[in-house]
């Protein structure tokens, strides 16, 4: 049987594997090309015959070079201050650390008397996969998912495979049979750091371990995770890798618990509990076992246990590999099956804390412990309580193999006095006869990512310090402008909101945070200071740089989290948390964030709207078709929506902006602008906000100390719109604006065998003379095009220059008739705005010469860019004429 299944495989996938040795072949060529050049340079150490300003250059072009090809390592490396995030560790000791961490079996006894609530339904397993299923599920895969060492992603699947009916005839030969084949076993392993101080770096220990197996056993994995899913509900209690903000949900939890015991006058145990290496070491006995004592199908588990037997990996230590160690034990971290595996061996050990232990009570609930995979919280009303529950986690532990660190386990003890209370003042908790390190009031542990005093809960984050170090960082990078705001908002601003969002921090706070990233945003653009803040703040496909007010945001992403809690299938966690008290909260938080007083939603009451996460096509014959669907929860406001209607709103720096609404075509050159010199770039901003430092902008509140004349023609007022369509200094730019425009729909209708005709000399009954800009001639039919570039001045400026076009040659029919031998005459005005605004009339010349739809958009990208840096290129030339004249 498991030759056939090998067989199988290789005969449905060989094509795959063919491909993948050509790139293979291509790369090795590359790399061999690489290390000739170097055995050529001379033997010289670079930092003795380089010069400074060529050290330099060498860092910018690596710079610009890892921007394009792996922007979060620049990120890391600006952020982080560290120029190395590959691990130096000797191959050797890595190779021996891990063969003895996962090539010695665990030490697995039994589960005891742990037992697991609920028994499975099976009902989950009885359909096969269909082709549907596994399109659903490649469509929600992330698409840039890394390869396995066999080379093939996703992308290889859909060209090879696009209905996906030989992948549905493997994979359900996999599951009837029970086996996978050898050829799908194989794996690598990366290490990423846990921490990238410098310092540990050097720690084999802060190193994680990500196993990255086949992308045809991953998407297989994926499709019997959404069933196991379905067959075994987990514990409430564990909150990691479920579909629920558990992080969130267990902040807010542990938050609330310390709050109400302080100010019910209650005592409380909260102890903090470190498994080691518990992804790594946990028994593959301990989780077949948890699947057999949960009733799931024999043949199921059969299958689950095949999938890890003879797996071998190899450690990617830079360039090289270590040799093939085999995983007898652990789960492989970058297989989406682990996290409910390694969930469903601990869930025996919360049933048991739930059902045994001694927690923290209220009201008429108790909870005794808070899981999110591996970071375990136990809780309790008494020191003794607490012993009892620690008990219960060595027993665990010593039956399943796990280990605990007692020197990295934290707890604190909060008991009330007469008046007040008193933190810790007993003996510290042991774990296998170690003592607990007891957190005093004003120390902190790290929980989630964050700071967690028994003083006042959730401590608060430096993130004024965190934030000047890290613009002061990115300023002082070898980037170009544009670029430091992708590394700004795509990396550093998110560092900053997981943060923001769970410490309690005041509107005014959040304020001085956007403040400092305003002040840095404008000096690396060279905008004054007087510029709107909307435009920072404005989508991209409404022509803002799109990033992110924190002030805005994070009372929005609270508001919703709160709404979020309160709709939980926890019920414990819900009577916990104070209903009076969330309800004031979510009110107080929807009003910060910009959302009407009066339409403010129930949290309890309102629920949340579904929608799919990835888009789906065809009809749904089962659940396991049915795109996986989201919550989506009521946002207080759209708040990048009022930044522009305040940018609009503005008489002068918001002129025309209302044109650019929703446009991706005319701001199509904000987001791809790696071709675009960044001279332009900043003039471009520059125009689109119009402050540009004509006359009338620098006369702008003193118009009686400075004049507002042209430097150039003496026309009463230098603005944008003057420079770039009426002054004579800059005639010639403008022709060639207008030239460059005409030519690019001329080589666009020659490909559809148009017959061009440019500025034709045609005079109508009067003997008037009139020149239209082109006239395409094809069969009966003629168009007569007339370009123009106007100046945005309203919503209506770009329809009335093509109106006043149509208008000023429609008269000419009979000429153009008689010129051309056509029937069917069009006239055509072609109007583009000189800050790069897309009049959507135009697509109707496109669609006429014939363009396909995505044919019409490059095209029009490409001409609105054109228009857009003709346009600032107008403008330079009339600022150094002026230079070269010495006016002022």
């Amino acid at each position: 049987m498991q030759a056939t299944i090998n067989q199988s495989a290789q005969d449905c996938f060989g094509c795959l594997e063919s491909m993948n040795q050509i790139k293979k072949a291509t790369r090795d060529k590359r790399d061999k090309t690489k290390e000739t050049r170097k055995l050529q340079q001379p033997g010289r150490s670079p930092q003795k015959w380089m010069k400074k300003r060529a050290i330099k250059r060498g860092t910018f072009l690596r710079f610009q070079r890892l921007f394009h090809l792996d922007r979060g390592k620049l990120a890391r490396i600006i952020l982080d201050d560290t120029e190395c995030l590959s691990c130096e560790i000797p191959p050797g000791e890595i190779y021996s650390t891990f063969k003895a961490r996962w090539e010695t079996p665990g030490t697995f006894k039994s589960l005891g008397n742990f037992k697991i609530t609920g028994k499975a339904d099976n009902t989950a397993f009885r359909d096969l996969i269909t082709a549907k299923e596994i399109e659903k599920n490649v469509r929600e895969m992330c698409q840039n998912s890394a390869p396995g060492p066999d080379g093939i992603t996703l992308r290889n699947i859909r060209m090879m495979d696009p209905k996906y009916t030989r992948t549905m005839e493997i994979f359900n030969l996999w599951l009837t049979s029970g086996k996978i084949p050898d050829m799908v076993r194989g794996c690598r392993t990366v290490l990423i750091p846990k921490s990238t101080k410098p310092d540990r770096l050097k720690d084999i220990n802060n190193w994680r371990p990500i196993t990255i197996g086949s992308i045809l056993l991953r998407l297989f994995s994926r499709i019997m995770t959404a069933r196991l899913t379905k067959a075994c509900p987990l514990n409430p209690r564990q909150r990691g890798f479920i579909r629920a903000a558990g992080c969130s949900e267990n902040l807010k939890l542990l938050q609330s618990i310390i709050w109400s015991a302080k100010r019910e006058h209650r005592p409380l145990g909260v102890v903090f509990v470190d498994i080691a290496k518990a992804f790594d070491t946990v028994s593959h006995q301990h989780i077949l076992q948890s699947l057999e004592r949960r009733g799931v199908d024999p043949h199921i588990v059969s299958l689950v246990s095949n999938m890890y037997e003879n797996i071998r990996t190899c450690i990617a230590t830079g360039k090289t590999q270590t040799d093939s160690i085999q995983i007898k034990v652990g789960v492989k971290q970058g297989d989406p099956m682990s996290p409910f595996l390694f969930n469903l061996a601990m869930d025996p050990l919360l049933s048991e804390l739930e059902e045994s232990g001694y927690g923290h009570h209220r009201g008429g609930s108790s909870i005794t412990a808070m899981a999110f995979a591996d970071d375990l919280v136990l809780l309790s009303d008494s020191w003794e309580d607490m012993t009892w529950n620690i008990k219960l986690l060595e027993t665990f532990c010593n039956l399943t193999g796990l280990k605990t660190q007692g020197e990295k386990c934290h707890g604190f003890y909060i008991k009330p006095t007469k008046d007040s209370y008193t933190v810790n003042d007993c003996a510290a908790w042991t774990i296998n006869g170690t003592p607990l390190h007891m957190i005093d009031p004003g120390d902190s542990e790290k929980y989630l990512g964050l700071q967690i005093d028994p003083w006042i809960g959730i401590s608060k984050s430096d993130l004024h310090t965190k934030l000047e170090v890290w613009l002061e960082r990115i300023d002082k990078a070898p980037l170009k402008p544009l670029q430091k705001i992708d590394i700004l908002k795509t990396f550093t601003i998110p560092r900053l909101t997981y943060l923001a969002d769970h410490s309690e921090l005041k509107a005014g706070f959040l304020e001085n945070l956007d403040q400092k990233v305003r002040t840095a945003v404008k000096d690396w653009l060279h905008l004054p200071s007087s510029t709107c803040d909307a435009i920072l703040y404005s989508s991209m496909r409404d022509g803002g740089l799109g990033i992110t007010k924190l002030a805005a945001l994070i009372p929005s992403v609270q508001a919703r989290r709160l709404h979020r809690i309160a709709q939980s299938s926890d019920d414990t966690m819900k009577m916990f948390i104070e209903k009076d008290q969330m309800e004031q909260m979510h009110k107080k938080l929807w009003i910060q964030a910009g959302g009407d007083g009066e339409k403010i939603p129930s949290i309890w009451d309102t629920k949340p709207a579904k929608e799919p996460s990835a888009p789906c096509s065809g009809d749904v014959n089962s659940e396991w078709e049915a795109p996986t669907l989201r919550n989506k929860f009521p946002k207080p406001c759209n708040w990048r929506r009022n930044e522009f209607d305040k940018w609009s709103k503005l008489a002068s720096q918001g002129r025309g902006i209302v044109n650019f609404q929703g446009d991706e075509i005319s701001n199509n050159w904000i987001k791809h602008y790696r071709h675009i010199p960044h001279r332009k770039l900043l003039t471009a901003i520059q125009l689109r906000a119009n402050v540009f430092p004509t006359r009338e902008f620098l006369s702008r509140g003193r118009k009686d100390k400075c004049t507002t004349k042209c430097r150039h023609c003496q026309a009463d007022n230098e603005t944008c719109a003057h420079i770039i369509g009426n002054c004579p200094m800059v005639q010639n730019a403008r022709i060639k604006r207008h030239n460059y425009i005409c030519n690019r729909l001329i080589e666009e209708a020659k490909k559809k065998d148009w017959v061009a005709f440019q500025e034709p000399h045609i005079r109508d009954a009067s003997k008037e003379l009139y020149k239209p800009d082109l006239i395409f001639v094809k069969g009966d039919c003629a168009l007569v095009v007339d370009v123009t570039v106007r100046y945005e001045n309203n919503k209506s400026s770009l329809e009335e220059a093509a109106t006043e076009k149509v208008n000023k040659y429609k008269h000419l029919k009979q000429e153009v008739q008689y010129l051309t031998n056509a029937k069917d005459i069009v006239f055509m005005g072609f109007p583009i705005g000189s800050r790069g605004k897309w009049f959507h009339g135009n697509f109707e010349l496109l669609k006429t010469l014939g363009l396909s739809k995505s044919l019409q958009n490059k095209v029009a990208q490409s001409l609105s860019t054109i228009a857009l840096m003709s346009s600032v290129e107008i403008i330079h030339m009339f600022s150094s004429k002026s230079r070269t004249n010495n006016v002022v």
